[in-house]
Order: C-alpha cells, then structure tokens, then sequence
C-alpha cells in the first residue's frame, strides 16, 4: 500500500540508506594513478551515489580524476570544497523529502556554504 504522511504534501516519510558499501575497483584503470587520490574518488563515489559524467564537469571535483574528457589541468587529486559543501549539504537533508525538495535544499546548501565560487 502507498505510504506517506498525514497532511504533508511534502514528503512521503519513506527513506533509503546505506548500511554496508563494498567498492571493487579495476586495477588495470586506476594502474599508475596515486592510491590516496584514488581511495578519495572512490570515497566520494560511494558517499554521493552519483555517476561521472560524460563530460569533463565544469566545477572542481574529484568526479573528474578519472575522466577522459577532462584535460590534466581540470583532475584534482583530492575532495574539493565543492566536493565536500555537495556532501555536506546531500548529508544535512531529509531522507523522507520528495526529491524536488531535497535538491533544492542542496542547491541552498551549497550556494551558502561556496558563497559567490559555484
């Protein structure tokens, strides 16, 4: 039967979460890149649940460490400030809030916490 709340039109109070993550990673890709950068991406993957995108990313992320499309210049090594303000603010969020509001309430977060550098 569907769930929900009482009233509320602005969530469902049905949540998901991790309880155990397992990252198996193709050493043949990762072979001569550094472990530390590496374990970062990785970190950041399973935290943020987000694909990489075709294309090199336009923020500074860790996301494009192992992007084809993104020149050396645009690879960082480690978790960027935005990097971490995304998972601060995906972290500060409802889980039971309907996906619209929960984006927007990242957008909030990190526009606050990144000010004027988004």
């Amino acid at each position: 039967t569907p769930g929900g709340r009482a009233g509320s039109r602005l969530g469902s109070g049905i949540s998901s979460g991790l309880a155990h993550v397992l990252i198996f990673a193709d050493t043949s890709v990762v072979e001569g890149e550094d472990a530390a950068s590496i374990a970062e991406l990785l970190a950041f993957l399973a935290l943020a649940q987000t694909p990489v995108a075709q294309t090199c990313d336009e923020s500074d992320t860790i996301l494009n460490l192992m992007n084809p499309a993104c020149p050396p210049s645009r690879r960082p090594v480690a978790l960027t400030r935005h990097d971490i303000a995304y998972l601060r603010a995906l972290y500060s969020v409802d889980p039971t809030w309907g996906p619209q509001l929960q984006r927007g309430t990242i957008v909030l977060h990190m526009a606050d916490t990144l000010g004027g550098d988004r």
